[in-house]
């Protein structure tokens, strides 16, 4: 299901969401959370796990790859023209480049290296 169309009950989705990072995290694991986040939802998330240390990576590719991304995820996933409006967006918001990794000749392992080692990527009062 396309979680940005209208009726797929997002605020249910994010409530089952954190709830679910915060069973993992109470029971010492490490989590990745991969979504789109908007501004309000990171304040959100800075306050529910206030007591952890976070890091907010914005992964961020050119449009040439997103398309060919796009065009690779099954037909009822794919974003097609939204997912170019999703980067316009990003890039509008003016998002701090110490935040950014460009992934278009990135591969998985690789990307999460990147996060792993750099703590320029740590967001909350935790790590202040």
């Amino acid at each position: 299901m396309s979680p940005w169309k209208e009726g797929n009950h997002l605020e249910v989705f994010w409530k089952v969401v954190l709830e679910t990072i915060k069973i993992y995290l109470e029971n010492g694991y490490d989590v990745i959370f991969n979504y789109i986040v908007n501004e309000k939802d990171l304040v959100v998330m800075k306050e529910k796990f206030s007591e952890y240390k976070i890091k907010f990576v914005v992964l961020m590719a050119n449009e040439d790859t997103i398309v060919k991304r796009d065009i690779e995820r099954e037909e009822d996933c794919r974003m097609g023209k939204r997912a170019i409006e999703l980067l316009q967006s990003f890039r509008r918001k003016k998002i701090d480049d110490k935040y950014i990794i460009k992934t278009d000749n990135l591969n998985i392992d690789e990307i999460i290296d990147i996060i792993d080692k750099n703590d320029k990527f740590y967001i909350g009062e935790k790590h202040e």
